[in-house]
């Protein structure tokens, strides 16, 4: 059932989303200054480096938010009636690098799966000497073969990748807000 513990969850996670679109605007608009000013200081940037930038902007608000918001929400959703986002800060406050590692522990084991899992798979085979457009079908149509057994792998992945995520919200709530399993 859609009860309040749930209405919580979704209110929080939506509110999670909003702060991280605002935020990640704000990164990108950063770094869109910074690459409007980059050939007025003699830098060339190519079209792959500014994309790099700007995707290192997303990426580097996500690397904030994700350990100080969204591993505790899990948890603090099940198990408090405080709001969500507010406690999350407060239990996080301090421990940032050890929820980034958390973080980083839990989601490795899906990342490396995935990974192995595309090294499985044929390699795109590009015309030589073909046309940017030749080239782009070309691999849209290798691309079309391989993602059945993409997707596929992500309903190997996922349950596991999931577990983990909540198995370490619960883990790393219990550590910060100073609390014991019932069965201890």
């Amino acid at each position: 059932a859609f009860g309040p513990a749930e209405r919580r969850m979704f209110r929080a996670v939506l509110a999670l989303a909003g702060l991280c679109l605002v935020l990640a605007g704000a990164a990108l608009l950063v770094a869109m200054v910074i690459l409007s000013l980059a050939p007025a200081a003699g830098l060339r940037l190519s079209q792959m480096q500014a994309s790099a930038l700007l995707s290192l902007g997303v990426y580097a608000v996500l690397a904030v938010l994700v350990p100080r918001f969204g591993l505790l929400l899990p948890a603090i959703g099940a198990a408090e009636e405080t709001p969500m986002l507010r406690r999350a800060w407060e239990l996080s406050a301090g421990n940032f690098l050890a929820l980034l590692a958390v973080v980083i522990a839990v989601l490795a084991p899906g990342f490396v799966i995935a990974q192995l899992a595309s090294l499985l798979l044929p390699a795109a085979r590009l015309p030589a000497g073909g046309s940017q457009t030749a080239e782009m079908i070309a691999l849209f149509r290798q691309e079309q073969a391989v993602l059945p057994a993409l997707t596929g792998s992500g309903f190997f992945i996922s349950p596991l990748t999931l577990g983990l995520i909540v198995g370490g919200s619960v883990a790393a709530w219990r550590a910060l807000a100073g609390t014991r399993p019932e069965s201890e």
